[in-house]
């Protein structure tokens, strides 16, 4: 996946091979040929093992893959389909609508299936037996989790509402994750938000979140708390 902003480069050579991880080693800038994220994925010789640290907490990029690639020995698979990080609440409404944005044919190869549907005023991904009502609204999009329902007179935004969660009638929603389970209450009102279930008295609230009448209410993005 090409290289983004607020992500450490991979640099790679024009055969594929990896030069650089987050700038180290230095790289001769003249063989650098494209510069990339990395997803994560590893394929690793069993032999490479035994060059992995065993009498301190070690770290695969830092003590072996710098290593192999200074030698030259480290490769690479540029993956050139789709691939987002979803790392975070804010990340996971934007990769939502990149999906929900692809052909219907590039979404069938990654999900098996197309569960996306035009609306009069947006498009929303319907999941299995999700349901809402005839005077329910979508605007922009939606994805609407396993067994959710979005009672009657809410409007949705460019939102989220996860498996078995259940929007109260008349809720407005803009710009929204809504957890697993979660029950909203009529005329509940929320703007960029992620909303969670309160796991009831006895816990701790987190620093990221409010509580407010059996729900933890918390930003998109959780960088933006001050603790």
């Amino acid at each position: 996946a090409p290289a983004r902003k607020g992500y450490s480069g991979v640099q790679t050579d024009e055969a594929g091979r990896v030069l650089s991880l987050a700038g180290k080693p230095d790289a001769d800038p003249a063989r650098i040929a494209g510069s990339h994220l990395f997803t994560g994925c590893h394929i690793i010789n069993e032999a490479l093992l035994d060059r992995i640290p065993g009498d301190r907490p070690s770290d695969m990029v830092r003590d072996v893959y710098r290593r192999l690639a200074g030698e030259g020995q480290l490769g690479s698979v540029i993956h050139d389909g789709f691939w987002w990080e979803f790392g975070s609440p804010a990340l996971y409404l934007q990769g939502t609508k990149l999906l929900l944005d692809l052909p219907p044919d590039e979404r069938r190869d990654i999900a098996g299936h197309d569960p996306v549907h035009k609306l009069d005023l947006g498009v929303a991904a319907i999941g299995t037996g999700a349901r809402f009502h005839e005077s329910a609204r979508i605007e922009g999009y939606a994805a609407l989790g396993f067994a959710s329902y979005v009672s009657e007179g809410a409007r949705l935004k460019d939102s989220v509402v996860m498996p078995e969660a259940w929007i109260g009638s008349c809720c407005r929603l803009e710009r929204c994750i809504v957890a697993p389970g979660v029950e909203l209450p009529a005329g509940f009102e929320m703007e960029e938000a992620l909303i969670c279930a309160d796991p009831g008295p006895g816990t701790e609230t987190p620093d990221w979140a409010l509580r407010e009448g059996g729900l933890l209410l918390g930003p998109l993005d959780p960088a933006s708390v001050v603790s």
